[in-house]
């Protein structure tokens, strides 16, 4: 999976966001929260740009002790989904996820957060939509022992003098700041091999000069499948040789045409490539 984060969002830059803080104009959308007994979360759209779509936010926040998931949960927990109700004029896209962390309880890893998140989105909008809200439905799994379904449904008037919290935007803002980057050319995926067997994955990942310690990765591979144990050390070329073996897949799968992708986390940075297989 490439990092899908989209161009127009990124451009909400500092001097950007100080702009629209001024301006009632340029303000967001906000739902009400709601809550379970976990935590709670809401629902942000900032304002439409010139071809009317909007980048938008569910922000959530578990209570002290909860914890809920990354788009692949581990070994237990739920996903998070987030749709516009069947038959809206709206279509949410490209949700993206900050850098999860290995949640660890006993022999059972989940993959996850354990404090606030926001997970960012694109909302476009069919032509008939000016002025018809946003009837939208979250789902997560929110857990503390046992994991609990959460399941919201936001409304949002969209018509331009609903928009009117600043406030909301810096979220959306802050959200883009912690999301992984896309490959560079001093922290990348050299290259990746599968074995034939089907049993190991090596992936050579170049790390940025100051990365000091061992990179944290996780590879994702079908819908529902993750994995984050492997054995790595330096190669003799300067490159960061993980190896992970891969213990299970679904019966009959097949490599060619498949994309998995790698999240690696390296001191401050993160960064997210795809795998592309043949």
């Amino acid at each position: 999976m490439t990092l899908k984060f989209p161009l127009f969002l990124r451009a909400l830059t500092p001097i950007m966001l100080i702009f629209c803080l001024s301006a009632p104009v340029c303000s967001a959308a906000t739902s009400e929260w709601t809550s379970n007994e976990g935590g709670r979360m809401r629902l942000i759209l900032a304002p439409p740009d010139a071809e009317g779509r909007r980048a938008g936010a569910l922000e959530i926040e578990p209570l002290p002790g909860w914890i809920t998931y990354w788009r692949e949960p581990g070994d237990s927990g739920i996903p998070p989904q987030l749709a516009a109700d069947p038959g809206s004029p709206y279509m949410i896209s490209a949700l993206a996820y900050p850098v999860p962390r290995r949640i660890d309880v006993g022999d059972v890893r989940d993959i996850g957060y354990d404090g606030p998140v926001t997970f960012t989105f694109t909302l476009e909008a069919a032509a008939d939509a000016a002025n018809v809200p946003l009837n939208a439905t979250a789902f997560i799994g929110i857990c503390r022992n046992i994991c609990i379904p959460f399941q919201a449904s936001f409304s949002l008037p969209l018509t331009p003098d609903a928009t009117k919290d600043a406030e909301a935007l810096a979220v959306i803002a802050r959200a883009a700041a912690t999301m992984p980057q896309a490959p560079s050319d001093d922290f990348k995926v050299a290259s990746f091999e599968m074995t034939a067997d089907l049993k190991q994955l090596t992936v050579n990942l170049q790390l940025p000069k100051t990365a000091r310690g061992e990179p944290e990765l996780f590879v994702t591979g079908p819908s529902g499948y993750v994995f984050t144990h492997f054995e790595g050390r330096r190669a003799p070329d300067g490159n960061y040789r993980a190896v992970f073996p891969i213990e299970k897949l679904p019966r009959n799968y097949t490599f060619s045409g498949q994309s998995w992708s790698v999240l690696a986390v390296s001191g401050t940075r993160a960064m997210e490539s795809p795998l592309a297989f043949d």
